[in-house]
């Protein structure tokens, strides 16, 4: 019987995954508050929403090699502003 090697796949965590991470606190709390008005499903959806847009938005500062401009601070506004509310509409 033969026997198949299977080979350990080593997951490689990228190099600004643990800053982004870091970041992650301050960029809820603050897109959190600015989207309190919204029932608490509708929150939680939006917040997942605007991790994702910060994020890529990180990863294209280390793209670029313009990781100093990415303050946690900066994000939730601009992010909150690219989800939409749950009835459509514009984003405010």
């Amino acid at each position: 019987m033969r026997r198949v090697s299977r080979s350990v796949r080593r997951r490689v965590t990228p190099r600004w995954h643990q800053a982004f991470l870091a970041m992650m606190p301050a960029i809820v709390n603050s897109c959190s508050r600015q989207l309190q008005h919204l029932d608490p499903d509708a929150r939680e959806e939006a917040v997942q929403e605007v991790l994702a847009n910060a994020m890529v938005a990180y990863v294209r500062l280390v793209q670029l090699k313009k990781i100093d401009l990415a303050y946690p601070t900066s994000w939730p506004a601009t992010a909150v502003a690219q989800v939409r509310p749950p009835q459509g509409g514009r984003a405010s």
